[in-house]
C-alpha cells in the first residue's frame, strides 16, 4: 500500500486480493503493510474500480522485523531452488539477498519480478512488515570487493573440517554476510579468494 498524506492507498493485486477475494467493504478495517517498520490498523473509506483508499486509524512497530543485519549472497541455483530458498529466508529474517554467478552456477539470470512476488507473499506470511530487499545478480569477482563492509562474512564449505559455526564471535557483528554455494559447490579458488579477503570459512560437520 501506498501512503498518502495519512491515507493508504491499495492498488494492484493487493486491491484485488483486499476487494475480490476477501470482499472487504467501506467501514471495514485491516492490517496494512507499506514496506517500513510498522503494521497500520485502517479503516477501507472509499472503493472505487482498481484503487481503494484506507484511513489510518493507528500505527505500532512491528516486531516480527529483523533485528540484525544478515545479507545472504547465494550462488545462482535453478528456478524452483532458488523460489524455495526465498520464502525460507524471508521466514529466518534474512533483510537482503544477492545472488551471485560463480565458477559451478547451473543458471546465470534471475526473475527479480517473480522473486519480488514471492518475497512480498512470504514477509505477510511471517508477518514481517518491512520485505527482503532482493538485489541484482553480481559476479563472483565483486562479490570479494564486498567482503570487507562486513563485519563478519561468513563462507560454508563442505571440505572445512576445523572451523565451525559454533567457534565464531557474533558479539560485536552487527552486520552480517552469509555465501552459500551452488549445486555444484564452491570451487577451491574461490574459497581461497574469499578466505584471502578476509571471510571466515566454516564447516558444517558431517
Amino acid at each position: 500500500a501506498e501512503n498518502l498524506d495519512g491515507k493508504l492507498a491499495l492498488t494492484g493485486q493487493e486491491f484485488i486480493h483486499a476487494i475480490k477475494t476477501f470482499r472487504l467493504g467501506v467501514g471495514d478495517n485491516v492490517n496494512i503493510i507499506t514496506g517500513d517498520d510498522y503494521i497500520y490498523t485502517c479503516r477501507l473509506a472509499e472503493v472505487g474500480k482498481s484503487e481503494a483508499r484506507l484511513e489510518i486509524i493507528s500505527k505500532e512497530l512491528n516486531n516480527a522485523n529483523p533485528k540484525t543485519d544478515l545479507t545472504v549472497y547465494q550462488c545462482m541455483l535453478k528456478k524452483d531452488n532458488i523460489e524455495f530458498l526465498i520464502q525460507r529466508l524471508t521466514e529466518v529474517g534474512v533483510k537482503t539477498f544477492i545472488p551471485v554467478l560463480s565458477e559451478n552456477v547451473v543458471k546465470n539470470d534471475v526473475n527479480l519480478p517473480r522473486i519480488d512476488k514471492i518475497s512480498i507473499e512470504s514477509g505477510k506470511q511471517s508477518g514481517r512488515s518491512r520485505l527482503i530487499e532482493v538485489k541484482s545478480a553480481i559476479k563472483f569477482s565483486e562479490l570479494i570487493k564486498q567482503i570487507a563492509d562486513y563485519d563478519l562474512f561468513i563462507v560454508a564449505h563442505e571440505k572445512e573440517i576445523n572451523s565451525r559455526l559454533s567457534k565464531l564471535d557474533f558479539s560485536s557483528a552487527k552486520n552480517v554476510a552469509l555465501l552459500i554455494g551452488p549445486e555444484g559447490g564452491i570451487s577451491d579458488s574461490e574459497i581461497e579468494a574469499c578466505a584471502k579477503a578476509g571471510a571466515k570459512v566454516i564447516g558444517l560437520g558431517a
